[in-house]
């Protein structure tokens, strides 16, 4: 399932909600979008989620997991995102660590990445991730001359260990899973991002590598999904301006992206940006940033909110916003 089933699944299934008020029936539809809204970044989520060619960011784990291999610093970050609130009570809190290590050779640079998630569905589903990456960034003259620009390539590799449960007690719960009442699998991925020129960035990745088994029974195997993008970056003397596009493949159905971002006197950023699924809902995106070095250690705050106007039009008062709280050091 994309994100373009998964917008009209949800469509669907808030109007359920609203006619049957019961959360049996609500837990069957979010389920199945839960890890889907729990891989996303507050950052990247403002900006469409076009962040496959974003790097040296802890929320690059998330997209293209190439992208931590350019961190130059430790990151800590918390995120709480309550998707609609008002609707149901969903609560999505995720904790990550990157960290940068030099190599002897300072043309190689090798990070890694944890991080965990918690997705609650008012109290009847739970699903926990636990993530686990590793990237290496290598600089070389491709033509060996003092007069050609140096060539950033970074390489990546996630590995994610999700753990559904239902932990509603009730009679149907054998329609969620084949057996049971959980599931655990895991996920792998991969990725990679090249820089050319200062400005320019492109990266590839691909999630679901391996195609787990999810064990529900109407679902059972997450598909491939492939994922493109490029962004060019431009730096003046007291704004700093990044734009990115973005394509994602699963199902054969594609999802389009593109963000922008602006940087003020490096402190404060403004975000904005659009996904377009081809065949259905177009969601649009805005967020904020605020960033601060105080002595040895950085302390960053970001919000971003999405509104759907299909879901918006129908069930008034539906947005999903996100906080998040990073530390630099």
């Amino acid at each position: 399932m994309n994100k373009q089933t998964q917008d009209k699944n949800l469509l669907t299934g808030l109007r359920i909600l609203c006619a049957l008020k019961t959360k049996f029936y609500l837990s069957v539809f979010l389920l199945l979008i839960s890890c889907l809204f729990a891989s996303e970044g507050i950052r990247a989520k403002a900006m469409g989620g076009a962040y496959g060619s974003v790097t040296g960011d802890v929320e690059s784990f998330l997209y293209n997991p190439a992208g931590i291999g350019s961190a130059k610093d430790a990151q800590v970050q918390i995120t709480y995102n309550p998707l609609y609130p008002g609707v149901a009570d969903i609560r999505n809190i995720t904790l990550g660590y990157l960290q940068p290590f030099l190599t002897k050779k300072e043309h190689k640079i090798l990070a890694a990445s944890v991080y965990y998630n918690n997705f609650v569905i008012s109290d009847i589903i739970s699903t926990d991730t636990f993530g686990l990456g590793f990237a290496a960034s290598f600089k070389f003259l491709p033509f060996v001359s003092d007069e050609k620009p140096v060539t950033d390539i970074l390489l990546g590799l996630k590995f994610e260990y999700v753990n559904r449960k239902y932990i509603y007690e009730t009679e149907y719960e054998d329609l969620l899973f084949s057996s049971g009442n959980s599931k655990a699998f895991l996920k792998l991925g991969l990725g990679a991002t090249v820089r050319i020129i200062k400005d320019i960035a492109a990266g590839v990745y691909l999630h679901n590598l391996n195609q787990p088994d999810q064990g529900l029974a109407g679902v059972d195997k997450l598909p491939l999904l492939f994922g493109a993008s490029a962004s060019y970056e431009k730096a003046f003397e007291t704004l700093k301006l990044l734009g990115t596009l973005g394509m994602e493949v699963q199902n054969s159905e594609a999802e389009l992206k593109a963000g922008v971002e602006a940087w003020f006197f490096s402190t404060i950023a403004v975000r904005a940006g659009v996904e377009y699924p081809v065949r259905n809902n177009v969601r649009i995106a805005a967020g904020l940033g605020f960033k601060k070095k105080l002595g040895k250690i950085g302390i960053g705050v970001d919000g971003s909110i999405v509104f759907i106007p299909a879901i918006y039009h129908s069930i008034s008062k539906v947005h999903n916003y996100a906080v998040a709280l990073t530390a630099f050091f």
